[in-house]
């Protein structure tokens, strides 16, 4: 079973950098893979917010360009 945590589902990266503002440490990201909860489930991490997101939409890709970096 896993702890009791707020869990969060942004869909742009304006609204995850503001969770990530407003509750710091307090918040862990969930961006996919299965560690992270194998990790609650053992209490391992015990957060009080989760952070997910795969929702991101502007994360789902990586790119670089010579001007912008």
């Amino acid at each position: 079973m896993l702890p009791n945590f707020d869990y969060f589902a942004p869909e742009t990266l304006q609204e995850a950098v503001e969770l990530l503002d407003k509750y710091g440490d307090d918040a862990k990201v969930l961006a996919g893979g299965t560690d992270p909860i194998i990790s609650l489930r053992a209490r391992e991490r015990l957060p009080k917010m989760v952070i997910d997101i795969k929702g991101v939409k502007d994360l789902h890709e990586l790119s670089y360009d010579e001007k912008r970096g």
